[in-house]
């Protein structure tokens, strides 16, 4: 039950995230291919602001 769980809550987070990050393909591509893990937030958010937040 706690793994159905755990696994629920990553994959919850995981579509907010490709929602979140959609208008920047290279987040996304590193969400799908797994490079980015739900600790990794941080660093996508300034990534995204970095090479991303221009594209709006």
């Amino acid at each position: 039950m706690i793994k159905l769980l755990i696994f629920l809550v990553s994959l919850t987070l995981k579509k907010e995230a490709l929602k979140l990050f959609e208008n920047c393909t290279q987040i996304v591509d590193r969400i799908k291919d797994r490079k980015y893990k739900r600790g990794d937030i941080i660093e996508m958010v300034y990534y995204y602001n970095d090479y991303c937040a221009d594209l709006d």
